[in-house]
């Protein structure tokens, strides 16, 4: 059975004043029915997981670098 033990995400992670995230949460939810997440929504997908959040890496502005095991 495959164990894993570190996860990367590459993820934009929003918050609730930034305008940065609207536009692009839209275009997902069209694209794709996915949806952007606040860091607690992401804190939170990864406590039901059993992974926890290591660190985050901001890459640019809209993009950040999540690592969780």
């Amino acid at each position: 059975k495959l164990q894993i033990k570190k996860l990367l995400i590459f993820e934009t992670i929003v918050t609730l004043n930034s305008p940065v995230g609207g536009l692009l949460d839209i275009n997902m939810i069209i694209e794709t029915g996915g949806k952007l997440r606040t860091l607690s929504e992401w804190q939170e997908l990864f406590k039901q997981s059993k992974f926890s959040l290591i660190s985050i890496k901001e890459i640019n502005p809209y993009l950040n670098l999540l690592e969780a095991e």
